[in-house]
């Protein structure tokens, strides 16, 4: 057996009373010193930034300072000159920016298209900023454009789930192509009334409100009316207001009780019209 150290202990004196001297070899081990375990730290990497505000170029100090000018000026000429030349570049590349950022879009919209859209929107938020609440014109118009095209985005999105275009012929199915082609429509009432004679129509219609009138003002409404059927040729000018001046004058009613004459005439057109459809 091999030590690793040998030491030799003299113990003489304890065996001198038994009247031996003997020397004894005895192996002693150095103990092993216990094992400590370091942590180690990790050494995290350090970015240093360099101190101060984040320049935006082409939206400055003095683009505030023009915003707060244009809100002061009176003169429209030179309102309009500082926006054109100090705010707009600013807006521009400012809704540019976060259309590229984040992506926006709008289907079947262009991206200058919705960026025009939000430059108009902004145009009218402009006298909304308020430099005395300590707010940058940046952070504002920034937040204001965002929000705009998130709520542009959404309803172009709620739009898309809702409807499909016609003029979208990939992402319709082979059964909504064919009902697109064998689709058509019913003439309304209006349309078909107007479709073979226009005089006569009329006529028959006012004839049969004339049997439903109670009233005198009723009957005198329903007699300038005939009237006007009558003499189309004559009439210089059809639109509802000038019917309605045709008709004070030729009724001498004030325009209270031409209006209560009207509704009535008018629930008597619905009623004449629903029986029509009912034959």
């Amino acid at each position: 057996m091999k030590y690793r150290k040998k030491s030799i202990v003299d113990i003489s004196n304890e065996l001198e009373e038994m009247g031996n001297l003997v020397t004894v070899e005895v192996a002693v081990s150095d103990s092993i010193p216990p094992i400590a375990y370091i942590e180690k730290k990790k050494n995290r990497r350090k970015i240093k930034r360099k101190s101060g505000p984040t320049l935006v170029n082409y939206f400055s100090d003095k683009t505030q300072e023009q915003i707060i000018i244009y809100q002061q000026e009176v003169d429209v000429n030179k309102k309009k000159k500082i926006y054109v030349k100090e705010i707009l570049p600013a807006f521009d590349n400012l809704v540019e920016n976060l259309i590229n950022v984040y992506g926006f879009t709008v289907m079947y919209e262009s991206k200058q298209d919705l960026k025009h859209e939000c430059l108009q929107f902004l145009y009218t938020a402009v006298d909304k900023f308020n430099a005395e609440k300590g707010s940058k014109a940046f952070s504002y118009f920034n937040v204001v454009a965002k929000n705009w095209l998130t709520i542009k985005s959404k309803q172009n999105m709620k739009r898309v789930q809702n409807y499909v275009s016609i003029d979208d012929q990939e992402n319709l199915t082979k059964e909504e192509q064919e009902q697109i082609e064998n689709y058509h429509f019913d003439a309304g009432f209006e349309e078909s009334l107007f479709a073979i004679n226009p005089r006569d129509q009329l006529t028959k219609m006012v004839t049969a409100i004339e049997y439903k009138v109670k009233t005198e003002n009723e009957k005198t409404v329903i007699n300038a009316i005939k009237v006007l059927v009558n003499n189309l040729e004559d009439v210089d000018l059809l639109s509802k207001r000038a019917i309605l001046l045709y008709v004070r004058e030729l009724t001498t009613l004030n325009s209270k009780q031409l209006s209560i004459v009207l509704s009535s005439l008018k629930r008597y057109y619905r009623d004449a019209k629903n029986e029509e459809f009912s034959q």
